[in-house]
């Protein structure tokens, strides 16, 4: 099942972020913080807010980051979107880890007339206001984009009413994104494009410790805590064909975030203070070849990721600095085979995937110990290499009357490698405290699905599809039996090790009807049922 949300569906949706858009689309779940000053997790067919566990592509690039597997919904710019393309169930046989539950596609719009822009400007209430610009062009070879946003809030009170005390704070919002895009035609079938973007957002989490206490004015965070992300990522894309008819496609691609989180908390009537300071990074290829040799369309393809994370917790009211580091490279290569059935309707896809991962660099030190990191100074450590692999593989059928119906039926195996964070990352977590685990394996999910679309005329479809998968190893924190003093309390030390089992099954439809030129309503339902 794949679904598709186009230009006029797109432009008709008033996105506050990127992540609004998905909320159109059946079997998808969208889970946001208090509104726009939180960040987005979005899962496919009851996969689970897990991060990590949906592929999200821009413009055919992973954004999901090694570290935790998320994706920065904030740093999309929502105005430069045109299209939004999601593939539901497993999507491992082609995109490896990430696209155990499905793939979103965010496609931006490229420039088509030989200079064009826009500029809006909204405002609301808290002191909210929006800028976004974008400015295009086209000649005969060259194309170009350049866009940009900014985006600030004075924000609200998000502490519950009963809970308010003089430290709460309004959650503020302050952020600004700029992006580039410049392509060329290189003689006629050859295309080579580079894009670059840039992004720098602050959010206030609500609460406000500096006016009361701190005897150094340089440990004050005015506005109070806050999480602040920037980075920068960048492509660059090959496309062509050869004499042979041979389609190729390249993207050498790299993100690069910064992220800081202000902690502030007030104990026995002492202020401590430390910020979480982590440097993600990722880099990568991406390519793969096509053919039509009759009846068949062959594609392989090859796919190249090495993800890094340099994480420290600096401790401003003592001398404490806790660092941990790691970094996992992944290879894969597959292939896929899109057959027609002599001149029947009939066609069958059949792909399978193999990736081999190696966890390396990985460590977990603290300096300059005092009582605050006590609980953490016999788990210092240089952590062990280790490497996992998968298979993925994926077949289907399908009938196709075109302008009729259409029915398809498939099998589909897809994984979610393990992030970083759990291999390398030994400290705090809520309610305790959890240990590295190099050795973690990936999730694996198999899904067997049927549906289909019915053209009522050219103006009404329906589609229907059922869906079963069952799930293994599955991730989950788990006690070691062993207990520690945080916080002079007593709290379990646990790990993320591979336990569990699931079992998902579903069933989603959509009516899509074009009641009148740029007047099309959607009506969709879905239905899961999910046991651990």
């Amino acid at each position: 099942r794949v679904h598709v949300l186009k230009k006029e569906a797109v432009e008709a949706i008033p996105a506050l972020s990127a992540d609004d858009y998905l909320m159109a689309i059946p079997g998808m779940t969208v889970r946001r913080g208090a509104s726009f000053l939180g960040s987005g997790n979005v899962s496919l067919r009851g996969a689970g807010n897990e991060a990590g566990r949906t592929l999200v592509l821009v413009d055919g690039v992973p954004v999901n980051k090694s570290d935790g597997g998320s994706v920065n919904w904030n740093a999309i710019n929502p105005g430069d979107i045109q299209q939004v393309e999601v593939m539901k169930g497993p999507g491992s046989s082609i995109y490896g880890g990430n696209a155990m539950g499905g793939v979103i596609n965010l496609i931006s719009p490229l420039p088509h007339s030989k200079l064009q822009g826009r500029i809006s400007q909204t405002a609301g209430s808290f002191d909210t206001y929006n800028t976004q610009a974008r400015l295009s062009g086209r000649t005969e070879q060259v194309h170009w984009a350049v866009n940009g946003r900014y985006r600030q809030s004075d924000g609200y009170i998000t502490t519950p009413a009963d809970e308010i005390d003089e430290y709460s704070v309004a959650s503020f919002l302050d952020e600004y994104q700029f992006g580039g895009r410049l392509g060329t035609t290189i003689q006629q079938n050859h295309l080579l494009e580079a894009s670059a973007s840039w992004y720098s957002g602050k959010r206030g989490t609500g609460s406000n410790f500096s006016g009361y206490g701190f005897q150094n004015e340089d440990l004050a965070a005015p506005r109070g805590a806050y999480n602040h992300y920037s980075g920068i990522n960048g492509r660059l894309t090959y496309r062509g064909m050869t004499r042979g008819g041979i389609r190729l496609n390249a993207n050498l691609y790299g993100q690069r975030e910064n992220y800081q989180n202000i902690r502030e908390s007030l104990r026995s009537g002492r202020i401590t203070r430390y910020d979480v300071e982590s440097v993600r990074s990722d880099a990568g290829l991406l390519s793969s070849a096509s053919r039509t040799a009759g009846n068949h369309l062959l594609t392989a393809g090859i796919d190249v990721r090495n993800g890094g994370v340099d994480g420290r917790d600096v401790y401003l009211t003592s001398t404490d600095l806790v660092i941990n580091q790691g970094q996992l490279l992944q290879l894969g290569i597959y292939l896929q085979d899109e057959i027609r059935l002599g001149q029947t309707p009939w066609s069958l896809l059949a792909g399978l995937r193999y990736d081999h991962a190696n966890f390396y660099n990985g460590s977990f030190v603290v300096k300059n110990p005092t009582s605050e990191t006590a609980f953490l100074q016999d788990y210092a450590e240089t952590l062990p290499d280790a490497t996992f692999s998968a298979i993925s593989p994926r077949i289907s059928l399908q009938y196709h009357r075109k302008g009729k119906y259409r029915l398809f039926g498939g099998y589909s195996k897809g994984f979610r490698a393990p992030v970083l964070d759990d291999m390398s990352r030994t400290g705090r977590i809520s309610g305790g405290m959890k240990l590295a685990n190099p050795y973690l394996k990936p999730e694996y999910l198999d899904q067997f699905e049927i549906g289909g679309d019915l053209f009522l005329g050219q103006r009404l479809t329906l589609s229907p599809g059922f869906f079963y998968a069952t799930g293994t190893d599955y991730h989950a924190y788990i006690s070691t039996g062993d207990s520690l003093m945080m916080n002079n309390r007593m709290r379990p030390i646990r790990i993320m090790d591979n336990i569990g089992k699931v079992g998902i099954k579903g069933f989603e439809a959509a009516l899509s009807w074009k009641a009148l030129d740029g007047l099309h309503l959607n009506l969709s339902y879905n239905h899961q049922d999910s046991e651990i």
